[in-house]
């Protein structure tokens, strides 16, 4: 999403060396945001659900600034091409060491004797349903003609995520983890 929406504001097309750069500088800035994660994690004595909070502030930051660009009358929101290198780097890095921290909170809520399973199954639910935010992108996109309104599911769905982290008791979770399914 936010890929086409730097070409179009930028005015490139795919073939581009320009836009060769910033699709690369994707996967850098994601490798950078997981490596700084679970290097400095040791480090910083946050309860686990603190880098969550702070990695979701990031990614909800970058995509409400989107959402601002929806009115033509405003001059912000990804309407200018630096806009996207400053959310590049930020988005990335912080949305990939989310990624980590989740697989990592995810283990410590697993069964003792299960794991196979229940990573099993996250990465079947995650295949089954990776289509879904392309569909109902491309189906905003396509009725409105505006590639920054497919960022408000989005932005809602990081809001109700962040809601259920503040549901969750982790440490509960790890120690009903220690016991083995029945």
């Amino acid at each position: 999403m936010i890929g086409l929406l730097f070409r179009e504001v930028s005015g490139l097309a795919t073939g581009d060396g320009l836009y060769s750069v910033y699709s690369f500088l994707n996967i850098i800035y994601a490798c950078i945001g997981s490596l700084t994660w679970m290097f400095v994690f040791p480090y910083f004595k946050f309860p686990i659900k603190r880098w969550a909070y702070g990695f979701f502030a990031v990614n909800i930051l970058c995509v409400l600034w989107g959402t601002i660009g929806i009115s033509r009358h405003v001059t912000i929101g990804y309407k200018h091409t630096a806009e996207f290198w400053v959310e590049q780097a930020l988005f990335m890095a912080s949305s990939s060491a989310l990624r980590s921290h989740n697989r990592v909170l995810y283990a410590t809520l697993l069964p003792r004797g299960s794991e196979a399973q229940f990573f099993g199954l996250e990465i079947t639910l995650d295949l089954a349903t990776g289509w879904i935010n392309s569909l109902v992108s491309a189906t905003i996109q396509n009725r409105t003609h505006n590639l920054r309104f497919p960022m408000l599911p989005a932005l809602l769905l990081m809001v109700v995520a962040i809601s259920l982290y503040f549901a969750v008791d982790v440490e509960k979770g790890i120690k009903d983890a220690e016991k083995e399914m029945d």
